[in-house]
């Protein structure tokens, strides 16, 4: 009895240290704000966006990430097909390094690999550029990020732009920012092993804090990795066996149950309910 009260209270304590270094970074993003270059919402209109291809982009209150709106993009014939802005080289200089941030939601009805792009000329070439990319579920939010991008010296009519690996499902996007070299981190690329969040081939408090932050922000589709208790859920449970692990205990973190859709769905099964999409438990929020 007397150990499960320690572990509650350890737990506990880790769980304020974490709120604490979120807190703290809340606080120093709302400083470094404001030097933005840019940011925009959506939540007053669309400003400079429009459709690569034949798509239509707008307003939309069907899939916000934060605020009351954000950029629709449907009507994709092709992988290549998105939105785009046209950047100004007053503010956005060749040859300088800037950090980039957005929201992105895949309204498909399987996995895609979204990808934030660069297009700028040189000597009257267009060129092609890929500044990050991450691979997320049918109906779910995730997060493209870069510390570093550097525009090309020469680089003439750049444009910043969202597309998809393969297939032209409907996408959102939201919260779009540039700003200074470092002012945001790189996307987070999900591990092999139960547990690494971060692809570093490491498990440690790094992996528990992205856990945390993903039950926080309950918009964030939570990759399979952090389910190491295997049940097919992401709750207390498992920030709990996390925590035993940390403390130096025994303990397997064990694959989720692998969940095969009916013959005849393979190909349109919306992973939205179907592929094991976890929940936030309301327990956790009320710990914080």
């Amino acid at each position: 009895m007397k150990k499960s009260l320690r572990v509650v209270a350890s737990f506990a304590t880790c769980l304020s240290l974490c709120a604490s270094f979120f807190a703290d970074k809340v606080v120093k993003d709302d400083v470094v704000h404001a030097q933005e270059n840019y940011n925009c919402s959506f939540d007053s209109g669309i400003g400079d966006w429009s459709g690569r291809g034949s798509v239509e982009v707008k307003q939309s209150a069907d899939n916000v990430y934060s605020g009351s709106a954000s950029l629709s993009v449907s009507g994709r014939t092709d992988n290549w097909n998105g939105c785009q802005l046209p950047l100004d080289t007053a503010t956005f200089s060749p040859g300088s390094t800037y950090s980039f941030y957005s929201a992105v939601y895949n309204a498909g009805r399987s996995e895609a690999e979204m990808m934030m792009s660069f297009q700028y000329d040189v000597d009257g070439e267009t060129k092609y550029d890929h500044i990050t990319s991450k691979t997320v579920s049918s109906g779910n939010w995730a997060i493209l990020s870069s510390s570093a991008y550097t525009i090309p010296a020469n680089a003439e009519n750049p444009v910043l732009y969202f597309e998809t690996a393969k297939g032209s499902a409907s996408f959102f996007i939201d919260d779009v920012k540039i700003g200074s070299k470092g002012e945001f981190m790189d996307t987070i690329i999900t591990g092999e092993s139960m547990g690494d969040l971060n692809n570093d081939n490491m498990i440690n408090i790094l992996d528990f804090i992205i856990m945390k932050n993903h039950m926080i922000d309950s918009k964030l589709g939570v990759p399979r990795q952090a389910d190491v208790t295997g049940d097919g859920n992401f709750d207390i449970h498992d920030l709990l066996l996390f925590f035993e692990y940390l403390n130096g205990n025994p303990v397997e973190f064990k694959e989720p149950p692998v969940v095969e859709p009916p013959a005849d769905e393979k190909d349109e099964v919306n992973c939205q309910s179907k592929c094991n999409t976890f929940k936030v438990n309301a327990m956790v929020l009320r710990l914080l």
